[in-house]
Formats: C-alpha cells, structure tokens, sequence
C-alpha cells in the first residue's frame, strides 16, 4: 500500500518544522517550503522471468540531486496495478485498473528519412503503420486505452482515447489517410518547434491521470539541438505522468553495410547511425527502454511485464526561485547492478520551471475535447525579397474549416482568427482578423473560409513558426495550428528559391495568383503548378528551363518545362516567379519536383515533395484495402 504522503506533489510546513527537536530552537530558524517529488521509476530484470526486482526498498537506491546525494524520503511499490497517484482529471477518464495507457507517437518530420538512400532501410510509415495494426490485433488488452499522435511540427491528438480493438484498426485506417500524415516529410533547420510541441503534448497528457506509455515511432535524426533541453524535457515528462518508450524502426538496417565503407552503402552500418542518435536519450531520460526492434507488440509485451517491477521513489526538494532544471541521478545499490537494470527520469520540475499560464493555454488545443467545430491550417510564402539585407516580404495564408455539419449555437456571432509569426523570441508580427457578420454567414454557408491573407515585411531566412489560433464566441469551438517552415536566403542573378507546389488560386490586389499549396497533396482533377523566384543570369541568357518530376518509389523520371510569369520592368533587377504547370496525371505515391539545375546555384535549389492521391473508386464498388 503506498504511503498517503506519497500521493502528494506538495508538503505543507518547512523543512524545519519537520525536523527540529527543540521548539524555541525551531523558531529562530529560517522557514523553507518543501515539495514531495515522486518519481516512478522501472526496475528490469536481466534474466528473463526473474524476480529479483520485487521487495526493494529504501536501502537499495541511491540518489543524487545536481550531484549530491540526496535522502530518499519513501519507496513504494506500485504492483502490477496502476495506481493514480496525481489525479488531475475526471475520474471518467482515468484507466481500467490493471490496463495500460498507450499513446502511439507518429513523428512525421522524422519518419521515412532513409530508405530512398538506403535500399537495406525499410520505408518507415508504412512499417509503423503496419506494427501499429498488429499491436492492436495481437497485443490490445481489454481495460487498456489508446491514443493516436502525429506531429509534423506540432502534434495533433486523434479521436481522444480508444478503448477497443475495434475502434481502434478502424482509427488508425483513418490516421493513414489523413492529410497531414500523407503529406511529404518537411524539412528544417533546427528541432526548437519540435521541442515545444513535445513539451505540450507532455503537459496535455498530464490533464489525464495515472502512467502514460508513449511509444515514439520515427527512424533518427541529428541530436545536438535537442540534446541541450533533455533536462526540461524528461522534467515536463515525470511532472505529467509521461514515459517515453522507442522502438527502432530500422533495426534491420543499422548494420548492413553492403558496400565497403566509403562507398555508396545499402545499410547504414558505415553512417552515424549505425547505432541510435536520438531514440536512446528520449526513452532513457524519462525513465523508458529502448527495444531494439521494430514490433510494438513485442514492446507494449514487455512493459506489461515489468508493471510488478514499477516502484515510487519520493524524496524532499526544497523549493528554488532558479530556472535551471535540477538533474537527478538515481542508482542501485552496487551489488544489484549484476542482476537488475534501473530506468528512471533525469530531472524533475520544480515551482520555478514550471509551465507558464500560456504553456497550459496550449496544451489544452491538443485536448480533442476542447478544440471543436473548427479545423485550421498554415502556410508561409515568401513571395518578394525585401531590401539588401537578404529579409523577405512574407504571405501567411490562412485556412479555417468546419469540422462537421452540426448547426452551431445561436450566440456564434464571431470568430476571431490570430496569426503569430516568430523565430524563437523574436516576434515579427502579431495581426488578429475576426469574422462575423456576411462573412460568418458566408463561412457557416461554404464550410470554410477559403484563404486569408496576412502580409509581413522584414522577414529574415531561418526556421520561421506561425501559430495559428481561431477562437469562437461561444464555449468550446476553436482550433489551433504551429507550423515551422525554413526560409531560404533571396536567389542570386541565375538562381531560384524558394519552389513550392500549387494547387489553387488566390486573389491578391485584384489580380488572381498562384499560391503555395497547404499540404502539399494533388488529388484528381486539381490544376497543379511548381512555382519558384528566380532572378536571370547576368548575361541575359534566356536558355529554356526544365525541372524533373521523379518518382520516390522508382521509376522514370518526367521532364516539366518552367517559364517566367510576367515580370515588372525594372523590379529588383527583373527577378520574379517561374511556373511549370502539371499537364497529365501522375500515378499515386510519393514524387519529388527537382528545379532546373541551372537554376540551383551553390546552395541549391530546393526540391518539393509531394504526394499523389490515388483516384478515389467508384460508387459502389468494393475497394481493397491496403496493406503496407
């Protein structure tokens, strides 16, 4: 039975008042406020089947805070029961007793990053998409939830917890057709929006109770920015009841190397990640495993196993007014290293880290119950460089959808549309539009608002973010967006960038222009254009140009002709817009546009990925499904 106090995050009295013998001595000594930290930390076995975890106790940890050892003030065992210890939300929805909290995490920005280049590298969404099916069918336990994530930039919740295999296959076949998860893979520059969205994610997981296993699905990526803040992260992730649990998508290709190293391999056993870069700290900082394999059935088996080697170590932290994220080291005793294997957080929050009034305002647009009614979604153009300081003129297009045909309530009079444009801290602008009225009658009539445009001036290339957040005048209809998008310097005399997809127009000053597409996903029938700004070579050439249409899954190549649109004499030396329009279908799957390498310069052109929709089947008819 754990401890009352231990279901506490806080303590009321002092340090001092705990521990003094002599009251007048008491009272001369300064009064410091305590925390309770729990950490639920996983004790593994190093044999199979052994129970060598079971019956530890304060004697047999050892613990440290910033370095200095520590007292632990209890150890409890937590059974192979999930016990809820910080009750945070109805009871409705906190966990069967006994089932597990699984939140399936799909990270788009780093997921099918290899196997183009790699053939021994399997293409990793659809192996994620097909061990999540054979999860569910072999390994979903009645009294167990589920939770569906993706993230390309900010993470998405689908469909709020699921708690059958039924309604959970038929999730995840939505999931899959989803259009941000069909959407190409986006490039960036560094992880600080990734960053801040799995923070979020972590803080809205903790609005519900009891022990979430995440389960992180994406190949690797380069660590060094996010290695910096693993602190903050496990922190939020132990202050939310959150374990981050890996499995390695490419286990079968780390070591295959097929070539002699230096050559061009088929596995990525001669590359940095022969062995896991990021997936090993995600898990092993906030308390999880890193399995090296592909199968979550096989992971989820695991971490229902080791719920009688769950323990609850708590010790007493004084309150600090730092901001700096405490680091814990929690050990065993030395002579039980041989048989058993801790896993535990690193840091913890405390009064002074913890998230801000905005940080919980956020979170909460992740909660499916909160934001409804409305869907959002962003893109960023830089349309025209601005001045000779290598800064942009910049279009955010907008995009607010109904989400359902239900009629709204009477008291919608107006919806309130805020776009925030950003690099880390610095703000470039903050423009806010509200709907009502014509407009509002006219967005209920078409279902949405078609495009709104926000121009900004004095953009300067880097990873840019714009957050996006419509909110109703009425009680729970809203919707939220983040977006990053990686803005490159202006073209050189002979060069072009950006390039982008088009698949509608917009008007713009009276006129009707191409404008970048906003999920970069061409379905039949649309009039599809690739669009970049480009500025003539110095010598006047006006040589044709061509880029190349290339098919991700192999075949042949389609050369696409791209031409100037109509350029204004005399601005910015004649640079201006190319557009090559799409003239014949393409069969569905994966493409890349690739710009005409004469176009390219030193630092490149810059491709766009994009995705084929395949033609949807006709009425009545039976498709079959697919199987990746």
């Amino acid at each position: 039975m754990i401890r009352a106090g231990v279901l506490l995050f806080a303590v009321l009295g002092s340090a001092t008042a705990l521990d003094a013998e002599d009251p007048k001595e008491s009272a001369l000594k300064e009064s410091v406020q305590v925390s309770l930290v729990p950490l639920e930390v996983t004790v593994w076995p190093k044999k199979a089947g052994s129970d060598a975890c079971l019956g530890l106790t304060i004697d047999d940890f050892e613990l440290r805070v910033d370095g200095k050892p520590h007292e632990i003030y209890a150890v409890d065992s937590l059974g192979a029961t999930q016990e809820v210890y910080a009750l945070k939300t109805p009871v409705a929805e906190a966990p069967t007793l006994g089932g597990l909290s699984v939140v399936l995490f799909f990270d788009l920005w780093h997921i099918d990053l290899f196997y183009v280049d790699f053939p021994a590298c399997p293409a990793t969404k659809p192996l994620a998409f097909a061990e999540a099916r054979r999860f569910v069918q072999e390994g979903f336990h009645d009294g167990d939830r589920l939770l569906l994530v993706t993230a390309a930039g900010w993470p998405v919740v689908h469909d709020g917890w699921i708690r059958t295999r039924v309604d959970a296959l038929a999730a995840l076949d939505r999931l899959e057709k989803n259009r941000q998860v069909v959407m190409p893979r986006q490039e960036h520059l560094h992880h600080q929006g990734w960053i801040a969205g799995i923070e979020s994610l972590f803080l809205a997981l903790g609005r519900y109770p009891g022990r979430k296993d995440v389960i992180y699905l994406g190949d690797d990526f380069r660590f060094d920015d996010v290695a910096m803040q693993m602190y903050e992260i496990a922190a939020r992730a132990q202050a939310n009841g959150v374990v981050v649990n890996a499995v390695d998508l490419l286990a079968t290709c780390r070591n295959v190397v097929g070539w002699p190293c230096g050559k061009v391999p088929s596995g990525l056993g001669c590359t940095i990640f022969r062995q896991p870069i990021a997936l090993n700290p995600l898990s092993r900082d906030t308390g999880g495993a890193l399995f090296g394999t592909d199968s979550i059935a096989f992971a989820v088996s695991e971490l229902r196993s080791m719920r009688k080697c769950r323990y609850l170590v708590s010790f007493r932290q004084e309150s600090k007014t730092s901001k700096r994220i405490p680091e814990v080291s929690l050990s065993l005793r030395k002579d039980l290293e041989k048989q058993l294997t801790l896993f535990a957080p690193s840091s913890f929050e405390t009064a002074a880290t913890a998230p801000s009034r905005k940080d919980n305002d956020d979170a909460l647009f992740l909660l499916p119950h909160f934001g409804n009614g409305l869907a959002a979604d962003v893109v960023l153009w830089p349309y025209r460089p601005a001045g000779k300081r290598g800064r942009w003129s910049v279009f955010v297009l907008a995009r607010v959808d109904r989400t359902d045909d239900a009629p709204w309530p009477d008291e919608v009079t107006e919806l309130t549309v805020r776009v925030l444009v950003h690099a880390g801290s610095k703000i470039y602008g903050q423009v806010t539009r509200r709907i009502r009225g014509d407009d509002l009658k006219a967005f209920q009539r078409k279902g949405g608002t078609g495009s709104m445009l926000f121009p900004l001036e004095g953009v300067k290339p880097g990873d840019i973010t714009v957050d996006l957040t419509v909110t109703g005048n009425a009680e729970d209809l809203s919707a939220n967006v983040s977006r990053s998008f990686a803005v490159p310097k202006p073209p050189n005399h002979g060069e072009a960038r950006p390039w982008f997809l088009s698949d509608h127009l917009d008007r713009i000053g009276g006129n009707a222009v191409l404008t970048p597409s906003f999920d970069n996903v061409v379905t039949p029938g649309e009039s599809v254009s690739f669009m970049g700004y480009g500025c003539p070579a110095k010598n006047g050439s006006s040589e044709p140009y061509a880029g190349r249409l290339v098919p991700l899954a192999g075949g042949p190549t389609i050369s696409l002709p791209v031409t100037w649109l109509e350029r204004a004499a005399g601005s910015h030396h004649e640079c201006g817009w190319l557009a090559g329009s799409l003239a014949t279908e393409l069969p569905p799957g994966l493409w890349t546009f690739t710009p005409p390498p004469s176009l390219a310069g030193e630092a490149g052109g810059g491709g766009v990925d994009f995705n084929v929709a395949p033609t949807a089947a006709p009425e009545g008819a039976v498709a079959a499904e697919a199987r990746p």
